[in-house]
């Protein structure tokens, strides 16, 4: 009997941080979108945020489009949007995240600058 080359095992995606009914949404590029579609087409309330240049799928919630690349470039744009969520709902205070920012390797790759200018 010959065996069948053998495949490496791939687990299925998993649901963005685990949670099937979140309060927001956070999409900055298409495979991000493509990610967390099922979960965004099902939510029912809550908050869509979205890069402008991203086609956001119907759903039953608010969606904010914003360009964070263009804003802030491909590299920054995740953190970008962020700080644009936390200027909508202030969960975490701005000046703590760029305090923890600023003392990390990650200050050195991003312009803190564009992420204040919200």
């Amino acid at each position: 009997m010959e065996r069948s080359p053998r495949r490496a095992h791939r687990p299925a995606p998993a649901a963005p941080a685990g949670v099937m009914d979140p309060d927001v949404v956070i999409i900055v590029s298409k495979d991000g979108l493509e990610h967390c579609r099922a979960v965004i087409e099902h939510m029912r309330s809550g908050l869509l945020i979205i890069d402008e240049n991203i086609d956001a799928p119907v759903t039953g919630v608010e969606i904010l489009k914003h360009d964070f690349h263009g804003i802030a470039g491909a590299r920054s744009a995740a953190l970008y949007a962020l700080f644009f969520y936390l200027h909508l709902n202030p969960v975490i205070h701005v000046n703590a995240l760029v305090s923890a920012l600023g003392r990390s390797e990650i200050s050195s790759k991003v312009n803190l600058d564009v992420l204040l200018k919200l």
